[in-house]
């Protein structure tokens, strides 16, 4: 199967908000079972799975048979860094990055 990521970087002012958005070209038509997992990794730091917060308006995840989409809202600088997106299924996974980039807004 294929998919692609919407854009391969997006760039927000501290305190605005960023969608990144994957989907699946093909590879779904079969009644496959898509799974759909984001990692963050920053300079000197490991990879950690981004989950949904508490707090809804912050950090969530929207994932559907074809796409997957992460929200993040209030962003801060702590916020930027590379993003992967990947999909599985029981054909095997792909994973794609997307960076964002966080501008203060001073």
């Amino acid at each position: 199967f294929l998919y692609v990521p919407q854009f391969e970087s997006q760039s927000a002012i501290e305190g605005g908000s960023v969608e990144l958005k994957c989907k699946v070209l093909y590879g779904f038509e079969n009644n496959q079972e898509i799974s759909w997992k984001w990692i963050k990794s920053s300079e000197g730091s490991n990879d950690v799975e981004i989950k949904n917060t508490e707090n809804e308006y912050e950090i969530r995840i929207d994932n559907e048979s074809f796409e997957s989409t992460l929200h993040i809202k209030n962003i801060t600088q702590e916020h930027k860094g590379n993003f992967k997106c990947i999909v599985k299924n029981s054909f095997g996974q792909h994973a794609r990055k997307i960076i964002v980039r966080v501008k203060s807004n001073t």
